[in-house]
């Protein structure tokens, strides 16, 4: 099945690169947004905020990039928070428990506050 899918990257300040992904996304689409997490990850600077409100769908390829780029962001030093998305997509997280291994909020400034505050 293939899906439509868009991810971007822009810096938010010195101190945060913010990826947001829109649409659906699976294996047909993952090597775009394994590139644009690559690149989000290695940005020089000390947080990631990946922000899923726009994400219809994903399936297990994404949720493993995503469980990737934490492991990657926390071995460079780094801080990632996720941008939670809509209630039907969250509840993959929370059925598979993954989201306990992310902090998460409801708003992109909620996030960028979280880890501005955060040692």
């Amino acid at each position: 099945m293939s899906h439509q899918g868009s991810c971007s990257s822009q810096p938010a300040g010195d101190l945060a690169e913010v990826l947001t992904l829109d649409g659906a996304f699976d294996r047909s689409n993952a090597a775009q947004v394994e590139m644009a997490l690559g690149d989000a990850v290695d940005a020089d600077r000390p947080q990631l905020v990946i922000d899923l409100r726009g994400v219809s769908f994903l399936d297990s390829t994404m949720l493993r990039m995503l469980i990737q780029g934490l492991g990657e962001t926390v071995a460079r030093g780094a801080r990632l928070a996720l941008v939670r998305p809509n209630a039907t997509v969250w509840r993959v997280f929370v059925l598979t428990g993954l989201s306990h291994n992310f902090h998460s909020f409801g708003r992109l400034d909620e996030a960028l506050a979280s880890l501005a505050l955060r040692p």
